[in-house]
């Protein structure tokens, strides 16, 4: 007779796999948190040079002129306190934090059901599919989001509430504004830095020291797969990052002002600039740096909390 506490192979691996997503889902979240709020400044000094603000105004009045990056910096502390570049970060938390945790989630129940079906490794292709799928997803669920975040660190909006902001903008048009540039940008940039960094990483795990890994090492080699792989999805995004930020910021919080900007405009009015198709390429320095960074970093602990979550 079977006992009641007994359960098939197939139950246990149900189960398993279960826990696997929830593990996934709380490591992402907090590794989330931790790295959006370290790297935040950068993420609001790339919205500003994408935008072209180039001045600030102070609490008298007057127009400040800023520079690039460096000065940029400097000049919005010593006018408006150190505490001014993490503008934003509610809005980047209330965004990056489940954001995170049901990619991981997601990604971890492809991985899962494609590895039951196949009993085979995923390999580039499969892992850029992958990768693009959960993040397409993710982005689109918290778009309205992503459209308070940009607006925010602009400048050139005032909320009262932040909460009341993000709520608002699910229940109007403005708040949707963007959205396939916002969706290309984020799930190419996810595939892209999937495939890259599963390949580096199964290349890895194939040398003898990782079989007998020193763990700090073994994470620090992670992390810089993480940047390597970081850095090639940041270039090749940052075109439709840039027409994506200028949309959301340009577009009013009315339903008639979202419609007013396309993708097609935007970049037509960018190619008739002095820079032409190098504006595309505007905040490429901080954007890589910060998306860079925080990608290796959220990577990095990610995979750090699954193993202390499994250390035995």
């Amino acid at each position: 007779m079977i006992s009641g506490k007994d359960s098939s192979p197939r139950e246990n691996t149900t189960r398993a796999n279960n826990n696997s997503v929830i593990e996934s889902l709380v490591s992402g979240s907090i590794s989330s948190t931790l790295t959006t709020i370290v790297y935040q400044p950068l993420d609001l000094l790339k919205t500003r040079i994408q935008l072209r603000d180039n001045s600030i105004k102070t609490a008298d009045g007057k127009t400040i002129l800023l520079g690039r990056i460096t000065k940029s910096a400097l000049t919005l502390v010593k006018h408006d306190g150190l505490l001014c570049l993490w503008k934003g970060t509610g809005a980047s938390l209330l965004r990056s934090c489940p954001g995170v945790g049901l990619y991981y989630a997601t990604l971890t129940m492809l991985q899962t059901n494609y590895s039951s079906q196949t009993n085979r490794p995923n390999d580039a292709v499969q892992a850029f599919y992958f990768g693009l799928m959960a993040r397409s997803m993710v982005s689109f669920m918290l778009l309205p989001v992503t459209v308070v975040k940009v607006r925010y660190e602009s400048g050139r909006f005032n909320y009262p509430s932040l909460i009341g902001a993000i709520g608002a903008a699910y229940t109007s048009s403005s708040g949707w504004v963007g959205l396939v540039p916002t969706v290309l940008r984020d799930s190419i940039f996810s595939g892209t830095y999937y495939m890259c960094y599963t390949q580096l990483k199964s290349q890895d795990e194939t040398t003898s020291e990782a079989l007998h890994p020193d763990r700090l090492r073994h994470h620090m080699r992670l992390f810089s797969y993480g940047v390597m792989s970081g850095f090639v999805a940041s270039f090749i995004t940052n075109p439709i990052d840039v027409l994506k930020t200028a949309i959301q910021a340009a577009s009013n919080d009315t339903a008639e002002g979202s419609s007013k900007l396309t993708m097609r405009q935007v970049a037509s009015k960018m190619l008739n600039e002095p820079k032409g198709f190098f504006r595309f390429f505007d905040g490429l320095i901080p954007r890589s740096a910060r998306r860079t960074l925080i990608t290796a970093s959220t990577w990095t602990f990610y995979e750090l909390l699954i193993d202390l979550m499994h250390f035995k």
